[in-house]
């Protein structure tokens, strides 16, 4: 049985100290509620009356009457938040966190994410649980869809809506207290682009613009829009080609360059120039060829051995770019080639500027016109290595027609 009970006699004598003895239990609970271990209390004296009365103030040894506590009436203070007032770049989908002092729970009342100019946007009540979860002294706050990209944002909410553990109120969030802007989505990549301004025949446009719709194909990311003063504003690359008498049938088929760049030389070109002979162009019509040498012609535009040495990747007659020279040791089963091979006749325009033909045969961007001309991964890879964004899958299917030296 749990009581308080009065030691040695039922009736306190009036020259004895008594003593007061409890038993651990419910019953004696302090002003708290918390349950008080049993113990004895110090000496009771009698009074002038023989009416028992509280002992000296100094306690016996071993006893522990209870003791009060202070009420806790601090309120919970944020002290940071991610995203961080003034954020400009937050991703769309991301949480808003916010910690506090100490721990926190749920009290009533919602959650506001505002436009910059205050209107609500979403209100979230803080009891609902599928978009704010907290633990600890951290409120997350997950919206049920993702907030618009580029646009300004206020968080706020009233006092009492999150508390502390002892139910004291957090004085709330003002609107101009969390304030950020979300990243602006991405601008859509609507690929690569080539404008081909075209004069002569009529009979051989629609080469030219096989031959630009073909790279456009193995080049797949847009490039930064150029507004010039002379040619406009153009979207990745304009290419003014023409057919006319140059030096007749069997000499110079044509000549082609990049002359306009991003960035100085060293950037990607936004315009180039493309001749070729009116001679030779008829024969290569008739024979079926005119598609693959325009084709030819238009990758140097690009920049394909006409910016090789500009963006250095070229050391000799040696070609050290590295997703081409990549390309190359796959299609050759060698792992230790160290270049890829370039072309050393043909003198200035064919040497340097080309792949080998005693190594790479039909390939597209060997000096020659000869065979198949096949647009193999390598010439792809160059691509890459001047810094397009490339699809190798549109490459022609391409074999090695000689193993290169020192392969077996």
């Amino acid at each position: 049985m749990t009581g308080i009970f009065l030691d040695d006699i039922s009736t306190p004598d009036a020259f004895a100290h008594q003593f007061v003895s409890l038993e651990a239990g419910p019953n004696f609970i302090d002003a708290f509620g918390t349950p008080q271990a049993g113990g004895a209390f110090p000496p009771l004296s009698p009074g002038r009356h023989g009416t028992p009365r509280s002992g000296p103030s100094s306690d016996w040894p071993g006893n522990h009457p209870p003791q009060s506590r202070a009420k806790d009436t601090s309120r919970p203070v944020l002290v940071a938040s991610s995203p961080a007032n003034g954020a400009h770049t937050v991703a769309p989908g991301a949480n808003i966190v916010l910690t506090f002092s100490e721990a926190v729970q749920a009290g009533r009342g919602n959650i506001i994410i505002r436009g910059a100019k205050g209107t609500p946007l979403r209100t979230i009540p803080v009891t609902d649980a599928t978009q704010v979860t907290i633990s600890g002294n951290k409120v997350t706050i997950n919206p049920a869809t993702d907030l618009p990209a580029g646009t300004g944002y206020r968080v706020s909410m009233a006092g009492g809506v999150i508390s502390d553990l002892s139910g004291n109120p957090f004085a709330g969030l003002p609107q101009d207290r969390l304030c950020f802007r979300t990243a602006p989505r991405p601008a859509a990549d609507h690929g690569f682009s080539i404008t081909l301004v075209y004069s002569g025949n009529p009979i051989y446009r629609p080469a030219f613009e096989a031959a630009a719709a073909r790279w456009s194909q193995v080049i797949t990311r847009d490039l930064p829009d150029v507004a010039q003063s002379r040619w406009g504003c153009i979207d990745d690359l304009r290419i003014d080609a023409r057919v006319m008498t140059m030096d007749g049938d069997g000499g110079l088929i044509g000549k082609a360059t990049p002359d306009a760049f991003r960035n100085g030389r060293h950037g990607l070109p936004y315009h180039g120039t493309m001749e070729f002979d009116a001679a030779d162009v008829a024969n290569f019509y008739a024979t079926g060829q005119l598609p693959k040498v325009i084709l030819h012609e238009m990758g140097h535009v690009l920049g394909l051995g006409t910016l090789w040495s500009d963006f250095g990747m070229v050391s000799g007659n040696a070609y050290t770019g590295a997703h081409a020279l990549a390309q190359y040791r796959l299609l050759a089963h060698d792992p230790a080639l160290a270049s890829v091979p370039l072309e050393t006749n043909g003198g200035i325009g064919t040497a340097g500027g080309h792949w080998a033909e005693t190594t790479f045969g039909s390939e597209l961007l060997t000096g020659w016109a000869t065979g198949g001309l096949e647009l193999s991964r390598i010439t792809v890879g160059s691509l890459a290595d001047l810094g397009y964004g490339v699809n190798y899958a549109g490459a022609d299917p391409y074999v090695l027609p000689v193993a290169p030296d020192g392969i077996t």
